[in-house]
C-alpha cells in the first residue's frame, strides 16, 4: 500500500501507525525513531484543521501552510488574532521540528512532529506558549 503526503510516500499502515506511535526522543541527544525516511518529505500544501493554545482549541480558526523543502509560508485567522501571516525557514531532525521566520525578531518555533496518512501534526513552543496545529495535506489539482 502506498500513499503520499506532500511527497512523502509511506509504506503499511500498521508499520505507520508503529512509527506515529512509537515515536519517542530521549533528552540529551540520545536516540529517536525517525518520523520520515530517506528521501521522504513533508514539502506541499496544507489546510488547518485544529488549532489549540496551551491545550484548548481555538474554535472558528482558518489556516494555510505551504511548506517547501525548507521553507513555509503560514496564514492563520480567527477573531482573535486577525490574520497573520509569516514565512521563513524550517528545519526537520527525527521527529522535531524547528521552525524560523524571515522577520528580524518574528516567531520560533520549536517541538515535534508527526504525519499519519495525508495529515500533519505539529505541536510546539512559540514565545514560551505551547501550540498545536494539525493540517490536513491538499493534494496538487
Amino acid at each position: 500500500m502506498r500513499g503520499r503526503v506532500g511527497g512523502w510516500s509511506r509504506v503499511c499502515g500498521a508499520a505507520l501507525m508503529a512509527v506515529a506511535v512509537g515515536t519517542a526522543c530521549s533528552g540529551g541527544g540520545g536516540s529517536c525513531t525517525p518520523v520520515l525516511g530517506p528521501g521522504q518529505t513533508i514539502a506541499g500544501n496544507y489546510d488547518l484543521i485544529s488549532y489549540a493554545i496551551s491545550g484548548s482549541t481555538i474554535p472558528n480558526t482558518t489556516g494555510s501552510l505551504t511548506l517547501t523543502g525548507t521553507e513555509y509560508n503560514i496564514a492563520l485567522s480567527n477573531s482573535f488574532i486577525g490574520t497573520v501571516r509569516d514565512s521563513g525557514t524550517y528545519t526537520l531532525s527525527c521527529n522535531r521540528i524547528t521552525q524560523h521566520s524571515f522577520v528580524p525578531n518574528g516567531p520560533a518555533l520549536s517541538g515535534t512532529f508527526d504525519v499519519r496518512a495525508d495529515t500533519l501534526f505539529i505541536v510546539g513552543t512559540v514565545s514560551g506558549i505551547q501550540q498545536s496545529l494539525v493540517w490536513l495535506y491538499l493534494p496538487a489539482p
